[in-house]
């Protein structure tokens, strides 16, 4: 998240969150096997900025090798 541009960027054993542009995000993942799918979420207060900041944040997750 940090090479992404967020801030405020904190990590705990549930979730990583931080913000960019004014969106706050989210990201956790749903302990199942045979794999754990990472959950993205984000609120903001501008629906095309807050979309397109979660799309982004969805896609650089997706790419992660380990999910």
């Amino acid at each position: 998240m940090t090479q992404s541009g967020f801030t405020g960027i904190r990590h705990n054993d549930a979730e990583t969150t931080g913000s960019k542009n004014g969106v706050y995000v989210s990201v956790t993942c749903v302990g199942t096997l045979p794999r754990a799918p990472a959950v993205v979420m984000a609120v903001g207060g501008n629906d095309s900025d807050t979309k397109r900041i979660r799309d982004e944040l969805r896609d650089k997750v997706a790419k992660t090798q380990g999910l």
